[in-house]
């Protein structure tokens, strides 16, 4: 889901384990609408099966 374009625009700078939640932050400045658009479609089994919610969480402005 995280390359659902298929141009390899995304590459994780941090990923963070919450107790309800584990957050993708990408380092990528590219739109990653498609991305976003495809992880909410497949977020849902990781959710059921790991009881943490999937973010993909905006780089910070550098």
């Amino acid at each position: 889901a995280l390359d659902r374009s298929h141009t390899q625009c995304i590459r994780l700078a941090s990923i963070e384990l919450r107790t309800d939640e584990l957050v993708l932050t990408p380092d990528s400045d590219q739109d990653l609408a498609l991305e976003r658009l495809a992880l909410r479609g497949k977020a849902d089994l990781f959710e059921d099966v790991f009881g943490r919610k999937v973010v993909l969480q905006r780089s910070p402005v550098s």
